[in-house]
């Protein structure tokens, strides 16, 4: 059986008369969101430039992709249609959708907790003083687990966040409010996406924000999986391991992509806290850099002091291998048109070849580094080279050369102690040379 429909012409006019006003609706909702976002984007763009160089210059003149869809919704806000599926990101009220989207994350969040109970349980057959003293670290940590609660909040603080998504960044500054967070992490794998963000979010806010409440924010934008691992896992490296002891991982919208990236980070979390060294080699640093320090080194401090004149300087920086015997030559024709820095060996093999580096970079801290140098490159030599190197290396080293500069070397609690002393200014490491 067909039914048809058939509408009277007073009845089609009808139709017709609200589709065109919708139509006209919806093109003075679009102006009056143009105007204003257009203004925002503009804000936004000289703030970054203030805080973000890099995401200015490339977003200023960023032309998105052919599937690039910005909408504008009934009440005016803004919305994204999804690349994977074609459909809108966000509801016809996003602003109340990640509002409730916040909310829920604050009181049933996805953390990133360490737990060291394992510790307590080392095999020690070679009977290692050092993995005694991690099994006895190992029991008080889970005497402590036992007694406290188990935190399952954000806080009003928290070391680390790190947000999976910012599409069109609804969710950004109701993420800065609801807890502090030392080290706060962007990503958007889509550039189009984040694009998008500076015409909708209030980025001008959230980095002043951000700012005055003295936290770092990274944003990782366009990068894939293993770019922003790599990155993420070099920070901890540099920054300290503390700064991901405790994690809020926050999910913006769905994604296949951005799902296997918490997957990565939730399977892999426990190796950001691996590979740090053993307790001898922190107590190594410690007392070298004590011995460095009382034998006055002298060290590297970045000052906002005019460094142009030094631009123009050739520089080599040179490693042991089979490229330092491929470009012997050039370097033979050009060693009164550069500085020459030699690492590890490559000062062995290049005063071999008649060629005295202007200094020489050491980083190993064993007493092996001052035997080798010691062995392999004689007095007359050494007199004319000097040496670069960290806090941490063996004092003896320095003997070696007539002028040694050292820099502070991250991560280490003898580096620290060295900081905190200057920055109290007054004999902090003698009173704790005293106390070792």
């Amino acid at each position: 059986m067909t039914i048809s429909l058939d509408f009277t012409k007073q009845q089609e006019l009808t139709l017709l008369e609200d589709m065109l006003k919708q139509a006209q609706f919806q093109a003075e909702r679009e102006a009056i969101f143009a105007e204003v976002a257009n203004l925002k984007f503009e804000k936004n763009l000289k703030k970054f430039y203030q805080y973000f160089p890099e995401i200015y210059n490339k977003f200023l003149h960023y032309q998105p992709s052919e599937k690039f869809q910005l909408l504008v919704n009934e009440n005016g806000t803004a919305n994204l249609i999804d690349y994977d599926t074609g459909v809108p990101i966000y509801s016809e009220d996003p602003v109340a959708q990640s509002a409730q989207q916040i909310k829920d994350n604050v009181e049933t969040p996805i953390l990133g907790v360490t737990d060291h109970s394992s510790v307590a349980t080392l095999e020690n057959e070679a009977n290692f003083i050092h993995v005694d003293l991690m099994r006895a670290i190992g029991k008080h940590y889970n005497e402590a687990k036992s007694a406290l609660p188990a935190y399952r909040k954000v806080g009003n603080s928290i070391p680390s966040a790190m947000v999976f998504g910012i599409g069109l960044g609804y969710h950004l500054l109701s993420i800065v409010d609801a807890t502090q967070a030392g080290y706060l992490n962007f990503f958007e794998p889509n550039e189009d996406y984040f694009f998008a963000s500076l015409f909708v979010a209030d980025w001008s806010e959230l980095l002043e924000k951000v700012d005055k409440q003295g936290s770092y924010l990274y944003l990782g934008i366009g990068l894939t999986e293993e770019e922003i691992y790599e990155q993420f896992y070099s920070r901890t490296r540099n920054i300290s391991v503390a700064s991901i002891s405790h994690a809020w991982f926050y999910q913006h919208y769905p994604s296949i992509q951005m799902a296997k990236w918490i997957e990565e980070f939730k399977t892999n979390y426990h190796q950001f806290f691996a590979g740090f060294g053993f307790l001898d080699d922190a107590v190594m640093g410690v007392a070298h850099s004590l011995g460095n320090f009382n034998n006055h080194l002298p060290y590297l401090y970045v000052e906002d002091e005019n460094d142009e004149y030094l631009r123009d300087i050739p520089v080599f920086i040179i490693a042991n291998g089979p490229s330092l015997d491929r470009e012997i030559d050039f370097l033979k024709k050009n060693l009164e048109k550069a500085i020459i820095f030699s690492c590890n060996s490559a000062s062995t093999a290049l005063v071999k070849h008649g060629i005295i580096p202007d200094f020489h970079i050491a980083l190993e801290r064993t007493e092996s580094t001052y035997h080798f140098l010691k062995e392999q490159l004689p007095e007359e030599i050494r007199k004319r080279v000097n040496l670069l190197t960290t806090n941490v290396m063996n004092p003896r080293v320095a003997t070696l050369f007539d002028w040694t500069g050292a820099s502070i070397k991250t991560g280490e609690t003898g580096s620290q102690l060295i900081q905190i002393a200057q920055f109290k200014k007054e004999s902090a490491l003698d009173k704790f040379a005293v106390l070792l």
